[in-house]
C-alpha cells in the first residue's frame, strides 16, 4: 500500500501539488522586453528581477559564452508573454535589489506564475534572497519534480551540474 502511494505521488503532474498559492496582484504593468530568463523591462524602463529563481545567464557579448539553457529560458517566456503585454506583479518584502531592480513575483496576463513555470520547465534554480521567501516550498516542490524528472539543467551530466550558487546574480 506504502508502495503505490509512493508511485502515484512521483508520478503525480507538477500542477496537482506544485501550484502556488493564489494571490491579489500589486501593481499591473505593461512589458517593453524579455531581457533573459528572470528579467524583464517594463514600458515605464524599470527592470524586474524575478523573485525565487535564477536562470542562467545570457552573454550578450559573446553568445557562446552563455550559460547552458539561457536562451531555452528566454524562448520559454516568449511563449507565454510579448511587448506589450500586462504583467501582474506581487511584492514580497524586499522590494528591489542592489543593482535598484525590483523584486517581483511576476504573473502573466492570464494568470500565470512565470518563475513557477520556469522551475517546472527545468530552466531555472530555486534561488532565496534574504526575507523574499513567500513561495519557498512550492518552488522546492516544483524545482524537485524538475531534477527528479531531468528536465532542462537537470539533464546535464553530473560533472555539469551546479546549484544555484554557481549561477551569476544577475
Amino acid at each position: 500500500m506504502l508502495l503505490r502511494l509512493f508511485i502515484l505521488f512521483i508520478f503525480l503532474p507538477v500542477q496537482l501539488y506544485a501550484s502556488c498559492q493564489k494571490v491579489d496582484w500589486d501593481q499591473t504593468v505593461t512589458l517593453k522586453k524579455i531581457n533573459d530568463g528572470d528579467t524583464v523591462t517594463l514600458t515605464n524602463g524599470s527592470l524586474v528581477r524575478f523573485i525565487g529563481i535564477n536562470t542562467p545567464e545570457i552573454n550578450y557579448r559573446d553568445k557562446s559564452l552563455s550559460e547552458p539553457f539561457s536562451f531555452e529560458a528566454k524562448q520559454l517566456l516568449e511563449k507565454y508573454i510579448k511587448a506589450g503585454d500586462k504583467l501582474h506583479l506581487v511584492f514580497d518584502k524586499t522590494k528591489q535589489d542592489k543593482y535598484g531592480r525590483v523584486l517581483a513575483y511576476v504573473y502573466s496576463k492570464t494568470g500565470r506564475n512565470l518563475a513557477l513555470l520556469q522551475l517546472q520547465s527545468g530552466l531555472a534554480k530555486q534561488l532565496v534572497i534574504g526575507r523574499n521567501d513567500r513561495f519557498w516550498q512550492c518552488f522546492q516542490k516544483a524545482q524537485r519534480q524538475a531534477r527528479m524528472r531531468k528536465k532542462g539543467l537537470w539533464s546535464l551530466s553530473l560533472d555539469h551540474k551546479s546549484d544555484s550558487r554557481d549561477f551569476a546574480s544577475s
